[in-house]
């Protein structure tokens, strides 16, 4: 036997033994990962927010076919299918509703795990591979198992802190493309890719795009990438089309519908209506102007009762489609506004990395790490030069939001990115005690990390409000149902409502699961009792269609008697033939 097959016997025998070793790291890192994701899930089972009353709104639309109610300009379609399929499957009854929401959050989690998954396998081994010539094994960077660690640390602490399985949002469901995306682009790179990898980025950025709508100028810098990728690997040119078609065919196709209905081109209209929201200051809910073309109906003006009964559908219709309401007011560059809103951004992202109980203990291990070697600088090029596109996603999207408007779980997919690329660019050298260094600071990052996300999922601390309140308020959002129902309220029913909060737990959580609709609303129940014509209003509630009146809080004292207390006790509700005020 030759000297070279000797060998190879031993070098197998270490490559299976250290293979065998990280898939028994990769599946401990899973098991943490699982165990925490179904704690959060648990712990916020019986939360609710305004956005998740209209993605189940939407998804009850898609799955009766009723396209006319379905198809919308701000919600994007996908997440509201996975929600309408889940509750048409298991039909679950009105304490059960929004567990069921939150059951899809875990499954759109363990998804996103999955996917993230591949996004490392394709990010280490495009690592590897771009590693400098010149290293030669002898400086000191992050081994396999140090990415492992780093990886999913910041996969468990993004994903359940940043973007949270707590809100009905399909935010987590645009991570996992996000992920899926990357890694298909590494293997790209990479010179590997099939013509399989190029159907399937086509097809996950359109899904990405059906996701939410801001991924769809995000697609195209992702397509820019692998095109300059394919260009410069000078072959694969026909696969690249055939993904660029199939992307172009899954997004097009619900651009060109929504297009036809808003009758004029787009992709959707939650960007415009965002920045008009937050940077010229458009009323979110109920704007009230005479540029608009069918905004809201005044119907008093002390205290100040607007009715919105025709004809969009839903439960609060006012956020089942807010385009129509603001149809007609123009977003325009407003200097101080974008200035003001940037600066937000900005100190989101410095609290962000600043934040001990957040993303701090990355913050002070990058600059460790960064400090010890040759210089930051040089540290930074070679993160850039080895993973620009990562980094170029993430920069792109951190900054396509702070000119509108930014949220944690918007950017946690590309945060992730950063972080990853930024670590790529650790390269110590060989002096005594820096490969110990660099092993203690991964396990020291690994470990604080994971133990502020356990603390945080443990604590029942979410939001503000434990998991003893959460419990509370969806008993008090099921038994205000029960007890309308037992009042000879149901489905079909339409509500006016009192409350500072008419678009969540003022009304739009209970009249969901009643399967009623808010169709008018005041938003200053402290000026409720100072009524000065009630019949006026009555009359206007009742030709809006509303057939009574419910109230979060305290009912006027004039009419006390007429008011029936819903039990638990959060809720009041008068019938519109009883004098209400």
């Amino acid at each position: 036997m030759s000297s070279s097959a000797t060998a190879s016997v031993p070098l197998a025998q270490t490559t299976t033994q250290k293979s065998s070793d990280y898939r028994g790291l990769r599946v401990c890192c899973w098991c943490v990962a699982i165990v925490l994701g179904a704690a959060n899930a648990w712990a916020t089972r019986f939360t609710m927010n305004p956005d998740g009353i209209s993605y189940l709104d939407l998804g009850d639309a898609w799955w009766r076919g009723d396209w006319h109610n379905a198809i919308n300009a701000y919600w994007s379609p996908l997440y509201p299918w996975l929600l309408g399929l889940f509750l048409r499957v298991l039909k679950p009854g009105t304490y059960w509703e929004f567990q069921t929401a939150h059951l899809v959050n875990l499954l759109n989690y363990m998804f996103a795990l999955a996917c993230f998954e591949f996004f490392l396998r394709a990010f280490m081994h495009s690592h590897k591979t771009r590693l400098d010539v010149s290293n030669r094994g002898e400086d000191v960077v992050l081994p396999r198992w140090g990415w492992l660690l780093l990886g999913y640390s910041l996969f468990i602490s993004i994903s359940l802190q940043l973007i949270s399985v707590r809100l009905i949002t399909p935010d987590m469901a645009v991570a996992a493309f996000v992920f899926l995306g990357v890694g298909l682009l590494l293997k790209i790179r990479s010179g590997q890719a099939t013509r399989t990898n190029f159907v399937l980025l086509g097809l996950v950025l359109g899904l990405a795009y059906l996701a939410k709508a801001a991924m769809f100028p995000l697609a195209f810098l992702f397509l820019a990438i692998a095109l300059f990728d394919v260009i410069h690997l000078r072959r694969e040119r026909g696969a690249f089309a055939l993904g660029l078609v199939i992307f172009l065919g899954v997004a097009g196709s619900y651009a060109t519908v929504l297009s036809i209905v808003q009758g004029h081109p787009t992709f959707g209209e939650t960007g415009k209506l965002a920045y008009g929201t937050y940077v010229n200051g458009f009323d979110q809910f109920a704007p009230i102007s005479p540029e608009l073309k069918h905004g809201v109906r005044e119907i008093f003006k002390v205290p100040l009762f607007v009715e919105f009964s025709k004809p969009i559908k839903g439960t609060y219709p006012l956020w089942y489609d807010p385009t129509y309401w603001h149809d007609g007011l123009k977003p325009h560059f407003d200097f101080g506004g974008q200035l003001k809103t940037i600066l937000k951004a900005i100190w989101q992202y410095v609290v962000l990395l600043c934040s001990p109980s957040l993303q701090l203990c990355f913050t002070v291990g990058l600059a460790v790490l960064y400090l010890l070697g040759p210089s930051p600088g040089h540290a930074l090029r070679r993160a850039t030069a080895a993973n620009w596109p990562c980094i170029l996603l993430g920069i792109s999207a951190l900054s396509l939001y702070a000119l509108v408007y930014t949220e944690y779980r918007y950017i946690g997919a590309f945060l992730v990115l950063l972080w990853m690329a930024a670590f790529s660019g650790v390269c110590l050298s060989p002096r005594p005690g820096m490969r110990l260094t660099l092993y203690i600071t991964v396990v020291l990052m690994t470990v604080s990390s994971i133990a502020l996300t356990a603390s945080f999922v443990a604590s029942g601390k979410l939001f503000g409000a434990s998991d003893a309140e959460a419990q509370t308020r969806s008993l008090n959002y099921s038994g205000a149902v029960n007890s309308l129902h037992q009042l000879g309220y149901g489905p079909g029913d339409k509500l006016a409502t009192i409350s500072t909060e008419p678009f969540g737990e003022g009304g739009a959580f209970v009249a969901r699961l009643a399967r009623m609709q808010i169709v008018a609303q005041s938003r200053e129940p402290e000026k409720v009792s100072s009524i000065g014509d009630p019949i006026k209003v009555q009359t206007a509630l009742v030709i809006a269609g509303a057939r009574a009146v419910l109230i979060a809080g305290v009912p006027p004292k004039t009419q006390r008697l007429n008011w029936h207390q819903l039990l638990p006790e959060d809720y009041y509700v008068c019938d519109l033939t009883m004098n209400c005020f």
